[in-house]
C-alpha cells in the first residue's frame, strides 16, 4: 500500500487530488457512475474485492490474531491444544458489569453512525458503490467523525470480548489482544487516510483538520458550535 501511495503522489496534483476531475465531471452529469467506476480503477484509486494487498492482509491478521488471544484459554479449555496451555497461566481478570454494560451502550450508540455511512458512499460517491466513492462525503457521520463504520466495528469488537469475557477467562493475553485489534485498525485508518489524501488533495487535509478520525464525543462538540 505504502509503494502503491508512493507512485501515485508522484502521478497526481498534491493539491487539487486525483479524482476532482471525476467527481465535477460526476455531478454535470457527464459521466455516469459506470464511467467513473472504470476511470477510478484504470487510474488505480479502486482494487478488486479478490484482490489482497500485503498490507490489508497484515492488518486482517493482527485483528484475528487479538481476538484469538482473547479466547485463548477457552480455546485450550475444550481442545487440549498443549502449545496453548501456558494461555491458562495468567490470572483471571474480572470485568465489572457496569464496564462491560458502558462498552456494550456505546457500541449501540455508536452504531447509527454506520449505517447511514454505507448508504452515502452508494448514493453520493459517484460509483453507486459502498467501497469507494469519488465525491468527499463531509456529512452526515461523516461530520462527526471520518471513519465511522470502522468506528463502529472496532468498539462492537471489544464490547463483544468484554461481553464473553465471563466465559472466556479474560486476562492480560485477553488485554494485548485488544490492544492488537486497536493497533490494527489504526493503522489501517493511517494508510487509508493517505490515499485519501492522494483522491482529494488539500480538500482531504482540511476535513482531517476538522473532524476526528475516532473520538466522536469531540465530533458531536463541534458540530454543535458550527451549528451555532
Amino acid at each position: 500500500m505504502a509503494e502503491r501511495i508512493g507512485k501515485l503522489l508522484k502521478t497526481y496534483d498534491r493539491k487539487e487530488g486525483a479524482v476532482k476531475d471525476l467527481a465535477e465531471k460526476y455531478k454535470k452529469g457527464e459521466l455516469s457512475p459506470k464511467e467513473v467506476k472504470e476511470e477510478s480503477k484504470r487510474r488505480g484509486f479502486i482494487v478488486d474485492k479478490l484482490s489482497f494487498t500485503p498490507i490489508g492482509t497484515l492488518f486482517s491478521i493482527m485483528g484475528i490474531a487479538g481476538f484469538f488471544l482473547c479466547i485463548l484459554p477457552t480455546v485450550y479449555k475444550y481442545l487440549k491444544i498443549e502449545i496453548f496451555s501456558f494461555s491458562t497461566q495468567s490470572q483471571t481478570i474480572e470485568i465489572p458489569l457496569i464496564i462491560i454494560g458502558i462498552f456494550v451502550a456505546i457500541a449501540i450508540a455508536i452504531t447509527p453512525l454506520a449505517i447511514p455511512a454505507s448508504r452515502l458512499r452508494k448514493r453520493i460517491g459517484g460509483c453507486e458503490a459502498e467501497d469507494f466513492t469519488v465525491v468527499l462525503i463531509t456529512e452526515g457521520p461523516y461530520s462527526i467523525v471520518r471513519h465511522p463504520t470502522h468506528l463502529s466495528a472496532l468498539v462492537w469488537v471489544i464490547a463483544i470480548v468484554f461481553f464473553i469475557s465471563p466465559w472466556v477467562s479474560f486476562s492480560l493475553l485477553s488485554i494485548l489482544g485488544i490492544l492488537m485489534i486497536i493497533l490494527a485498525f489504526y493503522l489501517m485508518e493511517i494508510q487509508e487516510e493517505k490515499f485519501d489524501q492522494v483522491k482529494f488533495g488539500d480538500e482531504y487535509r482540511q476535513y482531517m483538520k476538522e473532524v476526528p478520525r475516532w473520538n466522536f464525543i469531540k465530533g458531536l462538540w463541534n458540530l454543535r458550535k458550527k451549528r451555532r
